[in-house]
This record gives C-alpha cells, sequence and structure tokens, in this order.
C-alpha cells in the first residue's frame, strides 16, 4: 500500500503544479493539492522504509485523504456557485474536484487493503490454532 499512496501523492503534486501552471493569478492557495501530495509522498516513504510501523502510518495516510476529499468538497459549491456579482471559477472548481476525486480514491483503496489485511490476518490465526478433536 505504500506505492500505491507515493503514486497518488505523485498524482496530487501534479494536479497542483497543472493548477498554478494554469491561473492567471499565482497563488499559494493553488498548491494545495501539492501540499497534501507532500504529506502523503512522506507517508508512503515512511511505511515503505518502517514495515513495522507500517500500519499506524497507512492509518495516518488514510486519515490525510480522508480530509482531502471532504475540505475541497466543502469549498467546492462557494466555487461553482460564488456570490451574487461574481463570476464561477472553473479553474478553481477543477482543481477542487480534482483533488476530491484523487484523494476518494485513496481513501477507497485504503479501506480495501485494511479489510484484506484483517482478512488475511483472521485466516492466519485461524490456520494457526488446533483443530477440536
Amino acid at each position: 500500500m505504500a506505492r500505491v499512496t507515493i503514486i497518488f501523492a505523485l498524482l496530487l503534486i501534479g494536479a497542483g503544479v497543472a493548477t498554478i501552471s494554469a491561473a492567471e493569478k499565482k497563488s499559494p492557495t493553488a498548491l494545495i493539492p501539492a501540499f497534501e501530495g507532500i504529506l502523503l509522498l512522506g507517508l508512503g516513504a515512511a511505511a515503505a522504509a518502517k514495515p513495522g510501523a507500517r500500519k499506524h502510518i497507512m492509518h495516518g495516510a488514510a486519515t490525510v485523504g480522508l480530509l482531502g476529499v471532504i475540505l475541497p468538497l466543502s469549498r467546492l459549491p462557494k466555487a461553482i456557485f460564488p456570490a451574487e456579482g461574481s463570476e464561477p471559477k472553473a479553474l478553481v472548481a477543477a482543481s477542487l474536484a480534482a483533488m476530491a476525486a484523487l484523494t476518494a480514491g485513496f481513501v477507497v483503496a485504503c479501506v480495501d487493503s485494511f479489510i484484506r489485511a484483517r482478512a488475511e490476518a483472521k485466516e492466519a490465526a485461524g490456520d494457526a490454532e488446533p483443530e477440536a478433536a
């Protein structure tokens, strides 16, 4: 799962760089997906480097991913439907939607991995138990 985390991190970094490259006004907020990507990249690298702590690190990464879904989705309506007299911000909306979609995919991958790991652990524990006579 560490490798999957690193892949999603690189995609988020790419999304942030693409957003700031396409923006007319260069704002650091355009790099928010990249900042989350950098955080996930560090967590993915830590999970790969520390197999004993991988479970805890990946739960932290899943939490970061969940925040990466919730926060952009909370800002998306304001970008699409701004206050009266303002125009919708298509680039902001696209960036928020991309970040939410990428992190939602990451969270789904994390949950699937956690479920599979638990099933494998349960199966391994079941194989270790002595059979009843």
